[in-house]
């Protein structure tokens, strides 16, 4: 995908996926520019949820947050490390199972 794509023009028509060879493999729409741009706005989003939930939060305790935080990361990269993770497979090997009716 072009790096000087501005996500901001997108009108989500989904044009982008049409032959999209990262949508095709793995179907995640956050590689198209239509989930590039919906990704921003959720980041925004986000951003904003956050300031008001730490709104009446001391500088301290927004600190401590962060470094818990930093220490569950730390924890969940170390046992990825540890663990055996099954083979992956690409979307079209794997078929849309979720789509299947028993």
């Amino acid at each position: 995908m072009p790096s000087d794509l501005n996500y901001g023009d997108c009108i989500g028509c989904g044009l982008c996926v049409l032959g999209c060879p990262a949508y095709e493999e793995t179907g995640f729409d956050l590689l198209t520019a239509r989930g590039r741009k919906h990704l921003e706005e959720l980041h925004a989003f986000g951003l904003s949820r956050f300031a008001l939930f730490v709104a009446d939060w001391s500088q301290e305790e927004i600190h401590t947050l962060g470094a818990l935080l930093a220490k569950l990361e730390a924890s969940k990269a170390r046992v990825a490390g540890n663990e055996q993770l099954p083979p992956t497979t690409s979307r079209a090997q794997r078929g849309r199972s979720w789509q299947e009716k028993s």
